[in-house]
């Protein structure tokens, strides 16, 4: 519910969401020390929720905060990929582009590949990636990298939202690279992924406007 929240940027409540979900981790027991590791594996995933609803809120040093709660935590290798990932989306926010790319690139570098028994999260940090290339102005690298989210197979069943917003992200790309024919496909399977979206959506209201302007 929380990053269902986040992506209606309703940030309040995916917050408050994100904190219920901690205080069940909180609730948990933890006297035998083999499950520490597996409470501190479900913390991991509303602590960076805070982080991403502040930093949605413009909060940066709070924000800064959960990340450095991340930081301290004693996880496994792989899992630091969720500080990186955070690291990574303040420093987009402070402006620092080239610092962000390096940390996503580490983020996503500690992901499994499209695991075989579950759906990866592959596409949730291939999108952060190929939107902080598309922040900084390299367009290329983000039409690559928004471009293998949509031939992701598992690495995408969790998050069919980015796997629909990345044919809107290439379609506005592919308008400034000038080229119409494909910044027209990819609106026009955009609009087919979502043709059921709940009303109003900015990304469904503006690829319509875009996708008429282009026609016309």
């Amino acid at each position: 519910m929380s990053y269902v929240k986040l992506g209606l940027k309703q940030s309040a409540e995916s917050l408050a969401e994100a904190g219920a979900a901690l205080k069940v981790a909180a609730d948990l027991d933890t006297t035998e020390s083999s499950l520490l590791q597996f409470v501190q594996h479900w913390r991991l995933w509303p602590l960076l929720m805070e982080g991403l609803c502040y930093l949605q809120m413009d909060s940066v040093d709070n924000a800064s905060r959960i990340a450095g709660e991340i930081g301290a935590m004693d996880l496994y290798p792989p899992e630091r990929r969720w500080h990186h990932y955070l690291t990574g989306l303040i420093e987009l926010g402070k402006k620092n582009g080239a610092k962000a790319i390096e940390d996503l690139k580490q983020a996503l570098s500690l992901e499994p590949h499209q695991w075989l028994t579950e759906a990866s999260n592959e596409a949730f940090f291939m999108e952060a990636l190929a939107r902080a290339y598309f922040q900084s102005g390299d367009l290329e690298d983000a039409r690559k990298k928004y471009e293998e989210i949509t031939r992701l197979t598992t690495g995408r069943l969790r998050y069919g939202d980015i796997y629909a917003r990345s044919f809107y992200q290439l379609a506005k790309i592919a308008e400034s690279q000038k080229d119409s024919v494909r910044a027209r496909e990819n609106y026009r399977k955009f609009l087919e992924l979502w043709k059921d979206a709940d009303p109003g959506l900015p990304e469904v209201e503006d690829a319509k406007r875009r996708m008429a302007a282009i026609a016309s």
